[in-house]
């Protein structure tokens, strides 16, 4: 730890080592004189207050010096921590400096510019004027939150005194019923189909007639029916091409089996007969038409390779 006495201490070997390098300088400077004066002339040390503005270091010129063994020898470690400790605080305080230099640099040109800066002065006026109107704010906000509850209350009261109203008024009504023997008309009840046509036909049929209004509408409205007229002609034009595809195969079907059926061809006779048996069931025997299918492919594939061989076989001859 630092104290006052080791930092006294350490001033006066400054002091002893500036006057012994002043002493130096004056005997290479002055040979002829003797080194008894040199030795008694006074020194002045400059000595840096803390409270005190920074000195441009630039301003006094450096002491060239030379530190002989003795002086080193004199300085220990704290005189080493004090001299590096007073380095670093100058050092701090001229940054510190050169750092307040930039900021009023930077707003000067700032406020030159026009531009709104903001310091601690005017930071402390806008919070208080966003206080301000924050405090205005909630005071407004609780003016309006006690007048809605103020009309709430007073919308319940009169909502209670209509209701006791209607009671009076119907125990009245009761009573003439029962004196007179007339009973007050009631309102016949509400059907069910006119709720379903009130959504379902009078609802769009508004939005059909409020749309109807636009030529645009119209025009898609239009468009949307010619196309869907094409559309029906062409699958009319479809369904009628196919039809007469499937009449004209069952009509060959029909002259196959009748000329089997003339010949006497038994077996051509039973194979119709199968293929309608199959055919008249399709989702029970599809395993069955599967299968059929099947043997014609292998029976057709057989017939071909036979014929293929045949050609081969006439080609070589």
């Amino acid at each position: 730890m630092i104290t006052k006495e080791k930092v006294q201490e350490v001033k006066d070997k400054m002091a002893d080592i500036s006057s012994t390098v002043v002493s130096s300088q004056t005997v290479s400077a002055h040979p002829a004189e003797s080194s008894e004066q040199v030795e008694d002339a006074d020194v002045i040390v400059p000595v840096s207050l803390p409270d005190s503005e920074s000195v441009d270091v630039t301003e006094n010129p450096p002491i060239d010096g030379e530190f002989t063994d003795k002086m080193l020898k004199d300085i220990d470690v704290h005189d080493f921590c004090f001299i590096l400790e007073t380095m670093y605080n100058y050092t701090a305080d001229h940054r510190e400096e050169a750092k307040r230099k930039e900021r009023e640099e930077s707003r000067r040109k700032q406020e030159e510019a026009g531009i709104d800066v903001i310091t601690p002065e005017n930071a402390l006026v806008k919070c208080t004027g966003f206080m301000n109107d924050i405090l205005t704010g909630y005071n407004l906000y609780k003016k309006h939150e006690s007048a809605i509850d103020k009309q709430q209350t007073k919308s319940k009261e009169i909502a209670d005194t209509q209701n006791e109203t209607v009671k009076r008024l119907e125990t009245v009504i009761g009573r003439i019923e029962d004196v007179q023997g007339v009973k007050a008309p009631k309102r016949p009840p509400f059907p069910s189909w006119a709720c379903l046509a009130y959504l379902f036909w009078h609802w769009p049929m508004y939005g059909f007639a409020f749309l109807w209004q636009s030529k645009y509408f119209r025009r898609f409205c239009f468009l949307t029916a010619f196309f869907v007229m094409v559309l029906e002609v062409c699958m009319i034009v479809l369904l009628s091409y196919d039809n007469k595809d499937l009449h004209h195969d069952r009509a060959k079907y029909v002259t196959v089996r009748n000329w089997s059926l003339v010949e006497g061809d038994t077996a051509t006779i039973n194979k119709f007969d199968y293929v309608d048996f199959i055919y008249s069931d399709v989702k029970y025997r599809k395993d069955d038409i599967d299968a059929l299918q099947e043997t014609i492919r292998k029976k057709y594939d057989i017939m071909m390779e036979k014929k293929q061989k045949q050609q081969n076989q006439k080609r070589r001859k």
